[in-house]
């Protein structure tokens, strides 16, 4: 289970009686992780399951998003052209 790393984790009522949570994508815009709200869409979503699955094992904030966030490749063995697979813990 991932944990709220960013402070993004909020509450919300989908119907009466029921309860939600999601992570906050203009919370961490809030916190100074820069303008996530001009990314493409397509961008947003990838952003917003590397939030939720941050553990600190498969996905860190250190090693990933931050690297991500600075411009930096997450993997020092990537070359241009090379593919990355997104997949996510059903």
């Amino acid at each position: 289970m991932a944990t709220d790393t960013f402070k993004t984790l909020r509450d919300f009522t989908p119907s009466p009686g029921k309860k939600g949570r999601y992570h906050s994508l203009a919370a961490l815009e809030a916190a100074g992780l820069g303008k996530i709200s001009r990314l493409p869409r397509s961008i947003r979503v990838v952003l917003e399951a590397l939030v939720r699955h941050c553990d600190g094992k498969l996905v860190t904030e250190e090693f990933n998003l931050r690297r991500i966030q600075t411009g930096k490749d997450a993997d020092p063995t990537l070359q241009k052209g090379d593919r990355v697979e997104i997949t996510t813990a059903n």
